[in-house]
């Protein structure tokens, strides 16, 4: 699951199940008690309840990779006793400390461990929302489906997602590098990322599109994972929602917005007030309906990078001056050139553009600063902060935040409802799980496989 070439160490000719037990048998020479001492294909089979086949099967593709070591042992009579252990040129690296777990380095050892992982898989399809949202203090879900254990290339593709991420959890990935490190294909991939979010272990996946406006020309797929999920141990991550009592003007997001306007302005239509400066709609002119989508989580991003660094200092009425902010819209996205046409109409336009979004970003932490300001017992601007989007047509109904360290006086969740403005009422609810299906899906805790 890590970048094993930089020591090298080539398992591109290994399947899933080898690269498991590579990232397995490292772990145990990390941090396990018998450090990198050899081990029998039976212990390795009876540690994580695979098939004694399917072992024989992943170490042999190991051994040919020279990843791992073949050891023969004669004890007595009888054939002798076959044991594997890491290649000694990669033990010499780990000793070196040139390998180690990073940031998550405690779930990852979990993960790579012969911890039995049983897991609740979230249920049915969810049911139809009604046109008012009704606010969950009367049910709970009922059961969550079958449960089962998470398998190794399920284990190892989560293992390379959390290895990559953020201190959240977010991380941004394509399906080719992917497939680098599990051995998977496409299909593969597709079929366990699904899999994980039928299991409520990846929150949402975010399509990754290729868009003229990217700096890079494509966005790689975005990836929030579940690290509060009961199948790991205890974190310090606190997660928050927050419901709207007013709903008027909360029902749209900014990247809906900026389409609305820029569709209106394509069309010649007048029927509503456009508020999106003219070089903005030149830049987003042409542009389909998912790129937006992007272009929301991009803005969510930036109003993180605000929250976490300006909470005390958020006004629409003066905007923090971020030079890291700026820096980061700029080298998101492309800058239009002039092609012969008037440069100094172009540099307005990309001026117009770095600017808007500069704002528009500083209205969305501005709306979440002062929403959960409400709770104004808890200690929101100490800690650094997550946005994880809610569903797209609730707009700013519903909006959730990830928070790390867990603030103090919150527990690990907690739901806010607006009863009127300025005042708010806790839920009943203490954690993720005793929500219906629908209104996890409603607020950004889990996604839909599809």
């Amino acid at each position: 699951m890590l970048n094993f070439d930089d020591v090298g160490v080539d398992l591109s000719g290994c399947g899933a199940s080898a690269r498991f037990l590579f990232g397995a048998m490292t772990c145990r020479a990390l941090y396990g008690s018998a450090g990198g001492s050899a081990i029998s294909a039976k212990a390795l089979a009876k540690q994580f309840h695979i098939s004694e086949r399917s072992v024989n099967h992943a170490l042999a593709e190991l051994v040919h990779a020279s990843a791992v070591s073949q050891l023969s042992k004669v004890s007595g009579r009888g054939r002798p006793a076959i044991t594997y252990a890491l290649a000694p040129r990669f033990v010499k690296s780990l000793s070196a400390g040139n390998i180690a777990f990073g940031d998550h380095a405690e779930l990852l050892k979990q993960l790579f461990s012969g911890d039995d992982m049983v897991v609740s898989a979230l249920g049915a399809e969810p049911q139809k929302r009604d046109e008012q949202f009704e606010a969950p203090d009367v049910v709970r879900s009922k059961s969550l489906g079958r449960r089962g254990r998470l398998s190794s290339p399920n284990r190892l593709l989560f293992a390379v997602l959390l290895y990559r991420s953020d201190r959240f959890g977010v991380v941004q990935i394509g399906f080719p590098e992917l497939s680098r490190y599990t051995g998977m294909d496409a299909a593969q991939l597709k079929h366990r990322v699904r899999r994980l979010m039928n299991l409520g272990l990846i929150r949402q996946q975010i399509p990754g599109l290729s868009s003229s406006i990217f700096s890079l020309g494509r966005i790689s797929s975005t990836y929030f994972l579940n690290l509060s999920s009961p199948v790991f141990m205890a974190t310090d991550i606190s997660v928050a929602v927050h419901l709207a009592h007013n709903w008027d003007g909360k029902d749209t997001s900014h990247a809906n917005v900026l389409r609305y306007d820029v569709n209106d302005h394509v069309k010649g239509l007048g029927l509503r007030t456009i508020e999106t400066p003219l070089g903005v709609i030149r830049f987003l002119a042409g542009q389909r309906r998912a790129v937006f989508a992007v272009l929301q989580l991009m803005l969510y991003r930036y109003a993180t990078h605000l929250l976490s660094r300006h909470w005390n200092s958020l006004t629409t009425e003066k905007a923090p001056a971020d030079a890291t902010l700026w820096g980061m819209i700029e080298e998101c996205f492309r800058q239009p050139t002039s092609g012969g046409c008037d440069g100094e109409l172009f540099r307005h336009d990309w001026d117009q553009v770095c600017g808007h979004f500069y704002k528009l970003a500083v209205e969305i932490a501005c709306e979440f600063r002062s929403r959960f300001d409400q709770s104004n017992w808890i200690d929101f601007d100490s800690v650094d902060v997550c946005i994880l989007p809610t569903a797209d047509d609730l707009g700013y109904k519903a909006i959730t935040l990830m928070l790390r360290p867990a603030p103090s006086h919150l527990d690990r969740f907690a739901v806010f409802q607006e009863q009127r403005l300025g005042d708010v009422k806790r839920l009943p609810y203490k954690d993720e799980a005793e929500l219906p299906v629908q209104n996890r899906f409603d607020f950004g805790l889990a996604g839909s496989p599809g």
